[in-house]
Formats: C-alpha cells, sequence, structure tokens
C-alpha cells in the first residue's frame, strides 16, 4: 500500500480546529456527569503492560483547564473562518464559540468564575449571534425537517444521519407501538378525534415517553407552533377521552418506499441556545436578557406574542428556564440546563423523592464497581 499523501497545512489546521473543539465538548459533557475525570491527550501507541493505561481522576479545576484551553486552541486554528458546510454536521467556529459561551457560564456559575466569565461567556455568544449565516428558522418544524438539511441557518452543529447510513432507529422507542395504533387517537377536544394510525400509518415504536398530565398540561398551547412538531398526546377512545401516553415527534423522520426512515439530524447547537445562553449571560451579569427572551417567543407564537419584561434576576431565570423547556423537548437539553443555572434551580424542578435538596453529591454520577476494581487508580465519585 502507498502512503497516504499528506495533508496541506490549511487542511490539516482546519481538521485540529475541529478535533480540540469536539474534545473540548466531550471533556465538558464528562465534567458535568461525574466531576474530575481521567485526562488522556496523548495517542496511545503501544502498551507493554496492561497497568500503563490505569489513570486517576484528575481535579474537576484540571479538567476544565484542559476544556478552556482547546477552546481557545479550536478558534486560534479556525483563525476567523466562519464557513460552514452545506450540511452543518461538521464542526464549526461557531460551534466553538457557542460552547465557549455554555462552557464559561457553567464556571461562572460553579466553579468560582463569577462575572469575569459571565463577560467572556456573553462576548462568544455576541459573536456568533452577529454571524449572518445563523438565524432562526421562520417555521420550528423545518429545524428537524430531513428534507431541508441543506444550509439550515438555524443549525450550528449537529449529528449527522442519512438512508443507507446510520439513522436515528432510537427514537421508535418514544413513538406509538404499532399494536395500540388502532385504538389511540389524537386531539379528542376539541373537534373530532383523529386515529393515530391515520395520521402515522408507518409509525411503530414502544411508547416509553413517560410525561406526566401536569408536564402535558403546561406545555399544551395551541398558539405554541414548537409544541406540535415536538410531541402529540394520545387518547384512548373511551368516555373522556383518558391519556394513554405521549408520542415523541420531533425525530420522527419520514416514508421513504414505504418504510419509516430515522434520517433526521440531531442537534448539538443551534441558533436558539444561543440566544439562551446570552439571555442566561447577561441575566448572571444584571442585564436585561429580554430581547433574546422575546426572539425566541416571537418565532414560538406570532404575532401578538407575550412580550417578555425585565424582571428580577429570579424572574429572568425562570423565564429563560421555561423557554428552555418548551423549545428543546427531546434534544436532550433539560437536565444540563438546570445544572447550569444553579444547584437550586435543579432541586425546585426535580421531585425530591429522586433528589432530596440535601443529596448535593447525587448531581454527579457514580462510577462502577466494575470500573473500580478494574482500574485500581480510579476513586468513586465523592457522596457514593
Amino acid at each position: 500500500m502507498f502512503p497516504a499523501a499528506p495533508l496541506d497545512e490549511a487542511k490539516r489546521k482546519t481538521c485540529l480546529a475541529e478535533m480540540y473543539g469536539m474534545r473540548a465538548y466531550v471533556y465538558y459533557t464528562l465534567l458535568r456527569t461525574w466531576g474530575g475525570v481521567p485526562i488522556s491527550t496523548e495517542p496511545v501507541t503501544s502498551v507493554d503492560n496492561l497497568t500503563d493505561l490505569y489513570k486517576a481522576r484528575s481535579t474537576p479545576d484540571e479538567v476544565m483547564k484542559l476544556i478552556k484551553s482547546d477552546l481557545e486552541q479550536s478558534l486560534t486554528l479556525f483563525a476567523g473562518n466562519n464557513a460552514f458546510a452545506t450540511k452543518r454536521v461538521n464542526w464549526s467556529r461557531a460551534a466553538t464559540l457557542t460552547l465557549k459561551g455554555d462552557v464559561f457560564i457553567w464556571s461562572g456559575t460553579h466553579m468560582g468564575g463569577g462575572n469575569a466569565d459571565f463577560t467572556t461567556a456573553k462576548s462568544a455568544l455576541d459573536e456568533v449571534k452577529a454571524l449572518p449565516t445563523l438565524g432562526l428558522q421562520g417555521t420550528f418544524a423545518d429545524i428537524f425537517d430531513p428534507t431541508k438539511k441543506s444550509n439550515n441557518k438555524e443549525i450550528i452543529f449537529a449529528i449527522n444521519y442519512e438512508k443507507n447510513e446510520a439513522t436515528q432507529g432510537v427514537y421508535g422507542n418514544f413513538l406509538v407501538n404499532t399494536t395500540q395504533a388502532g385504538t389511540l387517537f389524537f386531539d379528542p377536544v376539541p373537534g373530532p378525534a383523529v386515529a393515530v394510525n391515520a395520521t402515522y400509518p408507518l409509525v411503530s415504536g414502544a411508547s416509553r415517553v413517560g410525561m406526566s398530565s401536569a408536564t402535558i398540561t403546561k406545555l399544551s398551547n395551541a398558539k405554541d407552533q414548537r409544541i406540535r412538531p415536538s410531541f402529540r398526546v394520545m387518547y384512548r377512545n373511551t368516555a373522556g377521552f383518558p391519556i394513554a401516553g405521549v408520542m415523541l415527534t420531533k425525530f420522527i423522520g419520514r416514508v421513504d418506499s414505504g418504510i419509516q426512515l430515522y434520517d433526521n439530524d440531531f442537534p448539538i447547537y443551534r441558533y436558539a441556545d444561543v440566544l439562551l445562553l446570552l439571555a442566561e449571560a447577561n441575566t448572571k451579569l444584571g442585564n436585561d436578557p429580554s430581547a433574546d427572551i422575546n426572539a425566541i417567543r416571537a418565532r414560538a407564537y406570532g404575532t401578538g406574542f407575550t412580550v417578555y419584561t425585565n424582571g428580577s434576576q429570579e424572574a429572568n431565570m425562570n423565564a429563560i428556564l421555561d423557554e428552555y423547556l418548551r423549545e428543546f423537548i427531546g434534544e436532550g437539553k433539560r437536565w444540563w440546563v438546570l445544572r447550569r443555572a444553579g444547584n437550586a434551580y435543579v432541586f425546585a424542578a426535580v421531585n425530591p423523592v429522586y433528589l432530596p435538596a440535601t443529596q448535593v453529591y447525587k448531581l454527579l454520577l457514580p462510577i462502577s464497581i466494575s470500573m473500580l476494581n478494574t482500574d485500581p487508580k480510579l476513586v468513586q465519585t465523592p457522596g457514593y
């Protein structure tokens, strides 16, 4: 075999910029999940003894230091290049800047960074907000439409799924079971019920969305264009139409050659993230976040939406968290948003039966016994 041709310098720098950004994202996820974790920044090319692979957990401060260093390396290597691919499934400078905003709000809230970190976050997010190639899609459902991936102006970075490649089959677990479809109905009030299998004849799944009736009531607003593209409530065809379950529709895919094809891309960051992150940074700096909150609401409700007016820091954060809840249904944001907002917001939102306010250590996860047994340098997450 012939050796691969070397990358030209510009391509090499772009690849490195993407990898530094993605490594920062991975370690940020690890930090938020377990706190201090082992750090590996050098490739393993050979192993003489398996004990050489043992690694102790670094401190949370050391992990955060690596994350911030990787962010700066990524931005330096991108060298001001804000270009996007046609499908935004490659890490970009805008993705690094958005992540930087996210990270610095976290470190400002939880790691002593305070206003200096919130100011850094705001600067990064303001730069993303100003990019002419980004903006809110006029129609919420278009963000997730698998036929509208090209130059989707709301997407900053998404995980790619395509026909004849990897598809999002896991989301079938959050769709209606085929056996039930003939007996369940959508929207019995007002107007006539519509059979589930008449609306989505080819969808099958495990019906595993466990929204409570209180959450369904809280989120169900006929004027909010985010709700129906995100989930549909299913009812039984009996007296009073009792709720049978919820069907997540945000990643329902499309019918292709008689089969359901789950080829929606999964967004990691999109423009709505930037607006709400910026609102959070401004709130924590004591600034007015209402413009960015209202931009989200205007797209959601159209003309005549309820305008948000700047209030106390607590009122502002609650307004931001409410928009996060509605905007990102099914996108895996809720827990991280509550955590970044501050521990008090987590304990206010989660049933104390599952997370008592006295058990702060449970905001991080333990590591398994098998991991502890396999690597003697590892220690359990504090508190467990």
